[in-house]
């Protein structure tokens, strides 16, 4: 039997203190590295998994853009019931993704067994080495055998982790997500740029469905002159726009409406303007307005309003005659235009006209002279009352023999402008009739011979028959 002193016991127990303060030590070391592996490995998996969650996000975005563009564009364009219940369905499968999908993300964090788990996977003869260690760690107790079996497990973890210094391929399997992201993206791009139709209407039209936004088309129609405008019966307008899109054999039109019908007027390029042009003329007898729109391919433009001027025109009210005094045919009247009278005799037009005017004359004897029409007898500016409808005017009847220089009135028209210089069109020329004062006839019937011999301070009676066939003699 053997005695053991009281100096070799204590060397004994001070001999295992410090061992186990060595080994305790080293321990805390392996659980420094191995904790912060642990922790970048948990916060690399957080990051995959959050930007795996987004990119599918991505993607589902990129998929329903495309397929709503595709059927907005070249399907079905739909109405603002279609739309508003496309908008809320996919409110709604956002709303529920983020919720479910990226919000629990955000809350969380990675639980480090999972981590270790993955960094194991990596490592195919840490035969669980990590998980194990971390296991332990946590129902550690003073035990002396727990805690050289921890001691081994951390010391085999900590140099597998030395050796493989690199986050946990979990954590970097992002690439296909990223590639997949990509790809989907650049097919959405690709059809943006190459779609002739407006991408950001369609989707304008799918984020504001009630708003009153056209459906994308391949033309677009743009600058359309005049628009809506003031013009005048009879007159000619100029029609264009400035047309993107078309195809070069595309036809087109401009559509009106008249009193016959809907018309229709092609339009054709001019280069030198980069513009489709046409000529629209609007008839005399137009009235109100005149709506108009322009197609192209798709596209339409319009309606546009032309409001419709009326052309001035010109009515005879009355013709007031003065006939000269010897006639004893007094003054008269009437309501038509042509002017009868007879030679002497004052006349005062009176005119009316439907509209205000500015200015107003009557041409006499308006004749063809080369290409214009021109007034051969003479002109006469009208008088024009406050409200500028009512014409008058006066002139004399006479008549003209050749060698004069003067012509006899033997007709005339009324011209007449409004504050746009806007003419009547086509006046009515009315003829002048100027009757012939007839010259009285005179006979001598005493003495029946001339001449006629007498003596000195003999009388002769002179009889005479004088007759005037029209009016008389004074």
């Amino acid at each position: 039997m053997s005695i053991v002193s009281p100096h070799d016991r204590m060397s004994e127990l001070n001999s295992g203190q410090l061992q186990s303060e060595r080994g305790s030590q080293r321990r805390h070391q392996f659980d420094d590295f191995i904790d912060a592996r642990i922790d970048e490995s948990c916060r690399a998996l957080w990051r995959a998994e959050l930007i795996r969650r987004l990119l599918a996000l991505l993607l589902g975005f990129n998929a329903l853009a495309l397929c709503w563009l595709v059927l907005d564009q070249w399907i079905y364009s739909p109405g603002p019931i279609f739309r508003s219940i496309a908008f809320l369905a996919t409110t709604a499968l956002a709303a529920t993704y983020v919720w479910q999908r990226l919000l629990p993300v955000l809350r969380s964090s990675v639980d480090p067994a999972y981590a270790a788990k993955a960094l194991e996977q990596d490592l195919p003869n840490s035969r669980q080495s990590i998980l194990s260690y971390l296991t332990l760690r946590e129902q550690s107790t003073n035990d002396h055998l727990q805690n050289n079996v921890l001691r081994s497990l951390g010391a085999e973890s900590g140099k597998q982790l030395r050796q493989h210094d690199s986050l946990p391929s979990e954590a970097l399997g992002t690439v296909n997500w990223w590639i997949a992201a990509i790809a989907s993206l650049a097919i959405l791009v690709t059809y943006v740029l190459a779609s002739p139709k407006s991408s950001v209407q369609a989707m304008l039209r799918l984020g504001a469905p009630l708003a009153d936004i056209a459906a994308p088309q391949r033309v677009q129609i743009e600058q359309i002159l005049p628009g809506n405008a003031e013009v005048t019966a009879g007159q000619e307008v100029d029609i264009s726009a400035h047309i993107l899109g078309a195809y070069a054999d595309e036809l087109i039109t401009c559509q009106w409406n008249s009193a016959e019908g809907q018309q229709t007027l092609n339009l054709s390029y001019d280069s030198a303007v980069d513009r489709y042009v046409g000529t629209l003329r609007i008839p005399y007898t137009a009235i109100g307005s005149i709506d108009y729109q322009i197609t192209a391919g798709d596209a339409k433009a319009g309606p546009f309003k032309l409001s419709v001027r009326d052309i001035p025109v010109v009515a005879i009210d009355r013709v007031e005659y003065e006939t000269p005094a010897y006639t004893k045919l007094g003054s008269f009247s009437n309501s038509v235009g042509v002017i009868r009278a007879i030679e002497g005799t004052n006349v005062v037009v009176h005119a009316k006209v439907n509209r205000s005017i500015q200015r107003a004359k009557i041409e006499f004897n308006p004749d063809l002279v080369g290409d214009r029409i021109q007034a051969t007898a003479g002109v006469q500016e009208m008088e024009i009352d406050s409200s500028g409808t009512q014409l008058v005017t006066k002139f004399k009847l006479r008549s003209f023999s050749e060698g004069t220089g003067l012509q006899t009135k033997s007709a005339y028209r009324i011209l007449v402008w409004d504050d746009i210089n806007q003419q009547n069109i086509d006046p009515i020329v009315y003829p002048i009739e100027i009757i012939n004062d007839l010259p009285p006839e005179i006979n001598i019937t005493i003495p029946s011979q001339s001449p006629k011999d007498l003596p000195i301070n003999a009388q002769q009676l002179v009889e005479l028959h004088a007759s005037d066939p029209d009016f008389g003699l004074s």
